[in-house]
């Protein structure tokens, strides 16, 4: 479906674009009458296409952040650096992902310039998964950890700036929905077949992974064709400049995406510091085995599958913004009630609340293609990952030294505990944040576009 090509004369009121009539000639100077303009229908067809690879995706993520933690345990690694390198972002994307975008910006294919880099990152991360399954020495197995969320972060980013080449920003909080709807199936899956197979057949979850990649990201590449490619329009806005001084002042006159990086940077870092460890919660501090760590969050996906269509149709009808407020106010509230939770029932039911919360996740990027030009879509959103690439991993870090200081005075179950409450708190700094965005104050015109 291309997207619509956004007419000046257009304007929003009253939640509808209106066009101004034409005066005929000689007529008086009347107020000018408004006709509400139809909305583009919603492409579901397209939109469904599209989120099948997040499904493939969300079973590489909930691989890194809920296995890889007992995977490394079992290398004897401290919690601080497993929290580090169990983790769906990588340290090596924060210094690639914004040349990954700005290549993806540029590049002039027959494919698009989209799709061309599903080619190059899903065959790289299935070939580490594959060679992290082999279970290899402590040196090999670390340098792979280490690169291989970033492999997928190079399909992904330029997967998500696609969003913006296909759907109009009125149809984009669906599509947040429909992402997160397939992540969390993804991530049951997962869950489901690791708690019954991980134990004796941890190889083979690995490779049905690999598998789930490859098909998924194969549909999405094959039945989603990329819009004609938009024209390059000569505009006053300066050149971007290598140095790095100057690129960071550049990016600032982007200055409400600026902000809403910054409060998402918050959420990730409280994100990255609960996520690896609610297995070993589990298995720690509630005396849970490994199948059961396993099934730990499972209420909080389903409730995530449950709430994520609902809250990018919401989000489409009063705003992001507000949904994305008020999830993230109950992820960081449940986080630190739920870090108390005596027993794996209490803990179930606390992380499905905290599902309630997570919903957010696949409206984070729809609101900020909202607010940049679609001419440097994947530049920006690789600026966005980066960001997320460097706070989620040292949030778990972070969380881990926290893990590791209460343990050494209280016990490994207290010390765990402690993970949550630290999640809590940063990701409440994140929605403080969020309140001093303003999406509608973002540049975001056609000749920018």
């Amino acid at each position: 479906m291309d997207t619509p090509v956004h007419d000046p004369a257009f304007s929003a009121q009253a939640g509808a674009p209106t066009r101004q009539m034409p005066m005929l000639p000689g007529t008086e100077q009347a107020p000018v009458p408004e006709v509400a303009a139809a909305e583009t229908p919603f492409d579901l067809g397209t939109a469904m296409r599209y989120s099948v690879a997040n499904f493939g995706a969300s079973n590489f993520y909930m691989l890194f952040n809920t296995a890889m933690p007992l995977y490394l345990d079992s290398y004897g690694v401290r919690p601080e650096w497993i929290g580090l390198l169990a983790n769906e972002r990588s340290f090596v994307g924060a210094l690639v992902q914004p040349v990954v975008g700005r290549l993806s910006d540029r590049t002039r294919t027959p494919l698009g310039r989209r799709r061309p880099f599903f080619l190059v990152g899903i065959p790289l991360v299935s070939l580490a998964l594959l060679l992290l399954a082999l279970h290899p020495p402590f040196w090999v197995m670390l340098g792979v950890m280490t690169v291989a969320a970033f492999f997928l972060a190079v399909a992904v980013d330029p997967f998500l700036a696609l969003m913006a080449d296909i759907f109009p920003i009125e149809h984009r909080g669906r599509v947040g929905g429909l992402l997160g709807l397939f992540n969390a199936l993804g991530a049951i899956t997962f869950s489901l077949m690791a708690a019954f197979l991980w134990a004796k057949q941890e190889f083979l979850v690995f490779l049905v992974v690999i598998v789930l990649l490859i098909a998924t990201w194969a549909y999405t590449f094959f039945t989603v064709h990329e819009p004609p490619l938009p024209p390059v329009v000569q505009t006053d806005e300066p050149a971007v400049r290598l140095r790095p001084s100057e690129y960071v002042h550049e990016l600032l006159r982007h200055g409400e995406a600026a902000k809403y990086t910054l409060a998402m940077m918050f959420f990730w870092l409280g994100n990255g510091g609960a996520t690896p460890y609610v297995t070993l919660f589990g298995k720690h501090a509630l005396g849970a085995d490994d199948g059961q760590a396993f099934l730990l969050p499972l209420a909080y996906i389903i409730v995530t599958a449950i709430c994520a269509v609902p809250a990018g149709l919401l989000a489409d009808r009063i705003g992001k913004k507000p949904v994305i407020t008020v999830a993230l106010l109950i992820y960081g509230v449940g986080a630190i009630i739920g870090s108390q939770s005596p027993n794996l029932l209490v803990a179930t039911l606390a992380l499905g609340v905290i599902g309630m919360g997570n919903t957010c996740v696949g409206l984070l990027v729809p609101l900020l293609t909202d607010m940049v030009p679609r001419r440097r879509t994947a530049e920006l959103v690789g600026i966005f990952s980066a960001a997320t690439s460097f706070t989620q991993p040292l949030g778990a870090f972070l969380a881990g030294l926290v893990v590791d200081s209460v343990a050494h005075i209280a016990g490994l179950s207290v010390g765990y505990r402690w993970s949550f409450i630290f999640a809590g708190v940063a990701i409440l700094v994140g929605v403080a944040i969020l309140q001093t965005v303003h999406p509608e104050r973002a540049v975001t015109t056609e000749e920018e576009a």
